[in-house]
């Protein structure tokens, strides 16, 4: 994972001073420890925080292009999984890519189709696009909101964040908390209601959805809606037609030039994912790395229920040892997950559930020692680790 985070005025101006900016992006720095990266002039200031994945070298945002004698920026957190299809479409309109990185793909989609570029989008993603011609930033989140992106507006100013904690470092933005926060944090938390930050005046892009900033405001709309409909194929086209969507999202998602593993509990989800894994880079003449966890002394305490009649582990293990993987078991000690509670809420920002946030926090920093992307089940937010 990166971060984004950044303001704009395109009627007062945002001055030359870049000690708010840098105050934003320092506590977004856990996001992207490998680049920091800024861009300002007279209306717009963005910064990046990246993690480095595709094209290390070369994919240092924020990236700016020149076409046709116009100038695009772009600050952008995620991963393209179309982005082979994208760059050949877009070759096809005149475009000659520096890089391998989607970051690139991304920027040339707005510069060629503007408003309808994340319409041709597969991944997950939050960016934003500061268009010199036009005088105003898009910005852009996934159709299931993955990728998270926070904002607000201050005396004109549109302030935006991958983290709500950022947006906290622009001066008279405050951390209050109305009627219909608490009612989240009381009722909903870990969830809570999409376009909110929680926080008075703090709000999300939902799901789908895109806007524009300019000097006249800013204008948002939704480019996607999940739809229901009838499906007319056979029992056997059904299978085969999931087969293939399911196994072609996962091959798609190990695209990396940094070291990549998976998570296997032995569960249905993990064990799918990693069958497919395992197999791609048995193809290519590597051995996937996978790993489990566990709590210190769960053997010890282990009660067998009809929710849960065995532990994960002897199925991680068989599995593992079935798909010939380079398999790690991380022991966390109790005190340390207790102690990674106070730091899972402030990585959130707001409440999570229990101790599934913390053990993942402390699991993660492990993996990182040796694998910087890890795909699991858990259907979370984020693929890197920091």
């Amino acid at each position: 994972m990166c971060s984004i985070c950044g303001f704009s005025d395109f009627k007062n101006g945002i001055g030359s001073d870049c000690e708010i900016l840098e105050k934003m992006g320092e506590s977004l720095s856990h996001r992207g420890p490998d680049q920091i990266g800024i861009f300002k002039n007279n209306s717009v200031a963005f910064h990046h925080n990246r993690l480095s994945i595709i094209d290390i070298e070369n994919g240092i945002q924020p990236m700016t292009a020149i076409f046709e004698g116009k100038s695009y920026t772009i600050i952008y957190n995620g991963e393209i999984y179309n982005a082979p299809e994208l760059t050949a479409e877009l070759k096809a309109c005149g475009i000659s890519f520096k890089t391998r990185c989607d970051t690139e793909v991304v920027l040339y989609c707005y510069i060629i189709f503007k408003e309808k570029c994340p319409e041709k989008l597969n991944g997950i993603f939050a960016f934003s696009v500061y268009d010199d011609d036009r005088k105003n930033i898009f910005l852009c989140r996934d159709r299931f909101g993955i990728k998270p992106f926070f904002y607000t507006i201050k005396n004109g100013a549109f302030i935006f964040s991958s983290e709500i904690k950022a947006l906290f470092k622009y001066p008279g933005v405050s951390p209050e908390i109305d009627k219909y926060g608490l009612w989240q944090l009381l009722f909903l938390m870990p969830a809570k209601i999409n376009g909110t930050g929680v926080f008075k005046n703090i709000l999300e892009l939902k799901p789908a959805q895109c806007g524009v900033f300019s000097s006249d405001g800013l204008r948002l709309w939704s480019y996607w809606q999940l739809e229901a409909k009838e499906s007319r194929e056979s029992r056997t086209e059904i299978l085969e037609h999931t087969r293939f969507l399911l196994t072609d999202a996962i091959k798609r998602q190990l695209v990396s030039d940094a070291p990549l593993c998976t998570f296997l509990s032995g569960g249905l989800d993990s064990s799918l994912i990693t069958s497919v894994a395992a197999k791609e880079y048995e193809k290519s003449g590597m051995t996937l790395s996978t790993y489990s966890f566990e709590y210190e002394d769960n053997k010890k305490y282990f009660k067998s229920t009809l929710f849960q009649p065995q532990g994960d582990d002897e199925y991680a293990l068989y599995f593992a040892d079935y798909l010939k993987t380079h398999h790690h078991v991380l022991i966390a000690p109790v005190n340390e997950i207790a102690e990674k509670l106070t730091d899972a809420v402030y990585y959130r920002d707001l409440p999570g559930q229990a101790d599934i946030d913390s053990s993942l926090l402390y699991f993660c920093s492990l993996v990182k020692n040796e694998h910087t992307v890890g795909i699991s089940g858990e259907c979370a937010d984020e693929s890197g680790f920091t």
